[in-house]
């Protein structure tokens, strides 16, 4: 989750993110020299422990002869142990067999160790000009798995191939299993990489991006820490200035560490208990300021999942001032619960199926049905971006970023119908009912409520569907109200969900879910202007026949 860029060591590659898999295809021995020995002095001066698999033609006592030569004090990193240089037949071929699970378990164990040492990941390179043809295939099959691996710990793995013993069917394999493959034309070593798989992994990064933002936004502190270890691999600005301490510091430290010395032992079993998914609501801690200040802080935490990688999220609120703090408190606790929803569930399913299309994207040949599988992820990424945007007017109408103004809800609702008009297979229809000037008092995310009202009812009806749009006005208790129905002949929504699905933070089943966190906005801000908001059958007592959504808002004037 850092996004932390390191140097790679090579000049035609310049720095990479953690996470990185790639694969070099040399001719000679001194290929392999040209970019193992800087790889490797790259990652020994960065603090990483490095690990080195040989095979012919650059055998172990080749590449400690050859690092000698190039690194000054090499023999003290071999001698500390924070480089290693083995045989193929002592890493991957033991005893003549190569076993998948052994190998990747075993990169994950070594980068543990190196982890609990001090070192801040592992950076590896194997080669494999031992590999024989019978074992290809389950070799292949390795690469695409350890892609899995890599990309969520901080891991940096080189391949290197040599060209003798590759036929271009083989180049394609090896292609198809690395992020990107750098190979040596007429003198100069080059890059090669999909175009496709590119332009979908800027996608990637755009939308994690937005997400950073989000994170680096929250309006308490927040500590990332995997699970296997309690080290903090992650944390925000609010964590900083909660300890006085730059994220560079931090991350690394064990979660332990935060605390007061005395506390460790007491800290631990916290943590535990929160791995093993005991909730401890608003748990009172002390947190350890750089200046030698004890802070009393409120802790929130959970594991979740993230793309296969454990880890456990604590959000911590200053509560010097508890007094003050309890509003505020029940806030962050309500907001710190959306991003836990959002982190575990929408943003990371979102993510999973648009690497799962890439997976397949991988394996298809070119033509339509792969520039299908490449332009999926992109879609699927759109709707990250547009909850992510969601989030984030949240955050600014909570803070008074929006002045209320007068606004005619007739104008707002031509304006919806118009934007949402040309949708294929969707009769979008508006009926005023006569009410040309409707005036309510609101701000611009007004014109939300009804774009999300609208824009749900497209995407949870079928192919073809019919919705309507009316205004009327209306006097009951509130007094005299426009009164704004958006109503669909879909699916409908049972009884027992009506209530549940304006409020994202309820205990909710995959269809509420669904339903993403727009309609949790549409509530929000209906209260927040001093309205209601409702769902109900589109035909009394049969809720198969469609759903109809009555926002209620008080007139002025």
């Amino acid at each position: 989750m850092t996004g932390t860029m390191r140097s790679s060591g090579i000049e035609a590659i310049g720095d990479v993110p953690w996470g990185t898999h790639f694969c070099v295809f040399y001719h000679t021995r001194q290929d392999l020299i040209d970019v193992i020995v800087p790889f490797f002095k790259a990652g020994l001066e960065s603090g990483e422990f490095c690990m080195c698999v040989t095979s012919e033609p650059f055998t172990k006592a080749d590449v400690k002869r050859q690092m000698a030569r190039a690194i000054p004090g090499f023999d003290q990193y071999l001698n500390s142990g924070q480089m290693d240089v083995m045989g193929y037949n002592e890493w991957y071929a033991i005893d003549g067999v190569f076993n998948s699970d052994r190998v990747l378990n075993g990169w994950v164990e070594k980068l543990r160790k190196a982890r609990e040492r001090g070192f801040s990941g592992l950076r590896l390179t194997g080669n494999t000009f031992w590999l024989e043809k019978t074992g290809w295939k389950a070799f292949m099959d390795y690469e695409d798995a350890i892609n899995k691996v890599i990309g969520q710990h901080n891991m940096i793995a080189m391949c290197t191939y040599s060209l003798q013993r590759c036929d271009a069917s083989d180049i394609l394999d090896v292609v198809g299993t690395h992020e990107f493959a750098l190979t040596r034309r007429e003198g100069e070593w080059k890059i090669v990489e999909s175009v496709g798989f590119k332009e979908t992994k800027e996608a990637l990064k755009s939308s994690e991006a937005k997400f950073r933002a989000l994170f680096e936004g929250a309006g308490m502190a927040m500590f990332v820490a995997e699970v296997a270890t309690g080290h903090i691999v992650d944390c925000n600005r609010k964590a900083e200035e909660l300890i006085g301490r730059p994220r560079e510091e931090i991350i690394g430290l064990h979660q332990t560490q935060l605390h007061p010395a005395g506390m460790a032992e007491k800290q631990r079993e916290q943590f535990a208990r929160h791995v093993r998914g005991i909730i401890i609501d608003n748990d009172e801690a002390l947190v350890q300021h750089r200046d030698g200040r004890v802070i009393p802080v409120i802790v929130n935490a959970a594991p979740l999942e993230v793309n296969g990688r454990q880890i456990m999220i604590g959000f911590f609120l200053d509560n010097t001032g508890r007094k003050r703090a309890e509003k505020a408190l029940e806030e962050a606790k309500t907001q710190a619960e959306l991003y836990l929803d959002l982190m575990s569930h929408d943003i990371n399913n979102m993510h999973q199926i648009a690497l799962g299309y890439l997976e397949l994207a991988k394996e298809l040949p070119p033509g339509p049905l792969k520039d299908e599988m490449i332009e999926k992820p992109v879609e699927v990424l759109q709707r990250s971006a547009r909850l992510i945007k969601n989030v984030r007017k949240m955050q600014k109408f909570h803070e008074g970023a929006f002045q209320t103004t007068d606004i005619n809800v007739a104008k707002l609702l031509a304006d919806v119908r118009r934007e949402f008009g040309a949708v294929p297979g969707k009769t979008i229809r508006l009926d005023l009912n006569g009410h040309d000037h409707c005036i309510v008092r609101g701000n611009e995310l007004l014109h939300d409520i009804f774009a999300n009202l609208v824009s749900n009812a497209i995407r949870h009806t079928g192919d073809r569907a019919d919705i309507g749009i009316s205004l009327d006005v209306v006097n009951n208790d509130m007094g005299r109200c426009c009164q704004v129905s958006v109503e669909d002949d879909g699916p409908g929504i049972p009884d027992e969900l009506k209530e549940s699905i304006f409020n994202r933070l309820l205990k909710s089943t995959a269809k509420t879910r669904g339903m993403g966190l727009g309609l949790y906005l549409v509530k929000s801000l209906v209260d927040s202007y001093g309205g209601r908001v409702w769902v109900e059958d589109r035909i009394k007592g049969d809720h198969r026949k469609g759903a109809r959504f009555v926002v209620m808002l008080p007139v002025i004037g």
